[in-house]
């Protein structure tokens, strides 16, 4: 009886703290649906790699095929090439967007003025916003062979135009660089975060010491915020086969740079969306998310056991 009333109570408190917060549930409403309808309902068709996958017969009416399709990807020489695109993309990506939002929160962290530091932050945020799709026009007025403002610089220096998006070697570096400018402020607002947690006493027995703002950087500042680094990286690492924002390499993407640009999720992409080939493309997705996951645990491994400390992902 006793435990029938405190059951009771329980379900009595807890409507009345949801109709209490009824406007911050509802507010959460979208974003919850979201992620059912478009991260956990989805989950239960993977079993569609292993299928030959008819929609108009469903399950039930199409053929059980086992492993045949992932054999079939990852056996082929396509993959190799898809493979060495990927990571190479990749790791330049994780790179660039890790050392330069580190190098911005550092700088952020050095002005004392908090209404300057307010307008920094506030300026660097708002590229992250603009939609893919315009950023690639802006990309595009700045390269253009004809109108572009780079080309149009080099005309003015008496230099030949640069077809900049038909040529493959530069197509990395207008990702990279494109990239940087997009999330460089998002992606500092957790390193700013970890510099703001720094116990100032450490910085004034620094300052005793006699020790340079450069030694400081070094030897205080940085040391502080590795263990945020670290994590970082190690979450990016499971990123290493996603090959980065698929809208903008599809939008980018041209027959004169494809030899660069085609990696493992734009050929998903089109295998499945384009060519309605959904059981080897989900094979293909399911196989790269097994192996990003089984190189998150590694990198951790590695992380946890270089390190002096015990931070962990998990």
């Amino acid at each position: 009886m006793a435990n029938f009333a405190l059951i009771h109570t329980r379900k009595r408190n807890l409507a009345r703290e949801i109709i209490k917060n009824r406007w911050i549930y509802l507010m959460m409403l979208p974003v919850v649906l979201y992620f059912v309808m478009f991260k956990y309902i989805p989950i239960g068709y993977l079993r569609m790699a292993f299928y030959d996958y008819k929609i108009l017969r469903g399950f039930v009416g199409s053929d059980f095929v086992g492993l045949e399709y992932f054999v079939k990807f990852f056996g082929s020489r396509n993959f190799l090439n898809l493979l060495y695109n990927t990571i190479e993309f990749s790791l330049g990506a994780i790179f660039w967007q890790t050392l330069m939002p580190i190098v911005f929160a550092l700088l952020i962290n050095e002005v004392m003025q908090p209404k300057i530091k307010r307008a920094y932050q506030t300026i660097s945020f708002m590229p992250y916003f603009i939609s893919t799709v315009i950023v690639v026009t802006m990309i595009n007025s700045v390269i253009s062979p004809s109108t572009g403002m780079l080309n149009s610089l080099r005309k003015a220096m008496g230099l030949d135009t640069v077809y900049y998006l038909g040529n493959p070697k530069y197509f990395y570096a207008i990702n990279y660089i494109s990239g940087v400018w997009s999330c460089m402020g998002w992606n500092s607002v957790i390193y700013i975060a970890a510099l703001a947690s720094v116990d100032m006493e450490i910085y004034e027995a620094a300052v005793v010491d006699g020790a340079s703002r450069m030694q400081r950087l070094l030897h205080v500042t940085i040391p502080c915020i590795r263990p945020t680094i670290a994590i970082l990286l190690t979450l990016s690492v499971g990123g290493i086969l996603a090959g980065g924002n698929l809208d903008k390499l599809i939008l980018l993407q041209n027959d004169l740079n494809y030899t660069k640009s085609e990696m493992l999720n734009t050929y998903t992409y089109k295998l499945g969306i384009v060519n309605a080939k959904y059981s080897y493309a989900t094979a293909i997705g399911l196989g790269t998310s097994v192996i990003s996951c089984i190189l998150v645990i590694i990198a951790n491994r590695i992380s946890s056991a270089l390190s002096d400390s015990n931070f962990s992902v998990f």
